[in-house]
């Protein structure tokens, strides 16, 4: 298959062509998580009570893992949810979306 390059014509093979069409065709809108909505909620519920995510640390959560769970690339437990919400003096249904 042949492919306009501004100057001239490009041979290119499949697995170039796929190349091609999945990372030049637009980026898509992912949708958000129940992950990230949890995220947002912690989040929220930190800056209320006006802690530093290092802070945690203080209720038996390392803040590299509470940096994943807030960003929501990490699902957490119900453990944690309960360690979070009395660090922030609320209940762990808060944080549900």
């Amino acid at each position: 298959m042949k492919i306009y390059n501004k100057s001239s014509y490009v041979r290119c093979s499949d697995v170039q062509l796929s190349y091609i069409r999945r990372f030049m065709s637009k980026p898509r809108k992912q949708k958000k998580t129940i992950v990230h909505k949890v995220g947002e909620k912690i989040r929220e519920a930190r800056h209320k009570v006006g802690m530093r995510q290092e802070d945690v640390e203080d209720f038996g959560v390392s803040w590299k893992h509470y940096q994943k769970i807030e960003s929501g690339t990490t699902n957490t437990t119900i453990k944690i949810l309960y360690k979070l919400a009395k660090a922030f003096g609320c209940h762990p249904k808060d944080f549900l979306p």
